[in-house]
């Protein structure tokens, strides 16, 4: 299932990420917030926003991907330097299909494999920040 927003809808899920970073680096005590890019398809992002100096990751349930632990040894040693964007790529419901994983690898994104469980979205994002965090800590 794929939930196509627009105009309003758009608008009102932005805001509400926004609102939810704001809240949890309060929370948190985190001095940064993070930038949450409003819901984009997916053709949008590959051809406008990730660029080839960008590091880029598209999560999926793929084995031959990158190993959940060599992918944060690979982000959490590039440490918190400025440098090149960071997308973290997370699937809708069902997953991103073959063409598109396709269409990210030929573009330089890196797949990564987070083990045999499927998680649900806000399960896996809350997970792979987390942890991000806790090895730039």
């Amino acid at each position: 299932t794929v939930v196509k927003m627009r105009g309003e809808g758009r608008e009102r899920a932005k805001e509400r990420w926004d609102r939810i970073v704001v809240e949890a680096a309060k929370q948190s005590g985190s001095p940064a917030l993070m930038r949450v890019e409003g819901p984009v398809s997916f053709k949008e992002i590959m051809a406008q926003k990730i660029h080839s100096s960008d590091k880029a990751f598209i999560f999926h349930p793929d084995p031959k991907g990158l190993r959940f632990k060599s992918f944060i040894d690979e982000v959490a040693g590039a440490g918190l330097e400025p440098g090149p964007a960071l997308f973290l790529l997370f699937g809708p419901e069902g997953g991103f299909t073959e063409t598109e994983v396709a269409s990210a690898e030929a573009r330089g994104v890196r797949k990564v494999f987070l083990g045999d469980s499927v998680l649900r979205l806000e399960t896996a994002f809350i997970g792979v920040l987390s942890t991000l965090r806790l090895m730039l800590s």
